[in-house]
């Protein structure tokens, strides 16, 4: 327990360290080639967060489907046991 509170301290301090060092930062994002996909002078900090959310949800199909395949496991194990009685 304390050594995952240590941890999170930890990873917090450099989340808040990262965002420090970036917070005046800016960038050119290219969606598309050429002048329309272009979005111009977009926050570093922005950029960072949009692609945490985007991975996150990304990961949900994932974890969604290990989840119904625990599930199914389960029920196959019991309708198992259920038999042999």
């Amino acid at each position: 327990m304390p050594g995952r509170l240590i941890g999170f301290i930890v990873i917090l301090l450099l989340i808040g360290t990262l965002i420090g060092f970036n917070i005046g930062n800016s960038s050119d994002i290219r969606i598309w080639f050429g002048e329309k996909g272009q979005i111009k002078e977009v926050p570093i900090l922005l950029s960072f967060f949009t692609i945490y959310i985007f991975g996150l949800v990304s990961s949900i199909p994932f974890y969604i489907g290990w989840r119904m395949r625990q599930i199914k496991k389960k029920r196959k194990n019991s309708a198992a046991a259920a038999d042999k009685k």
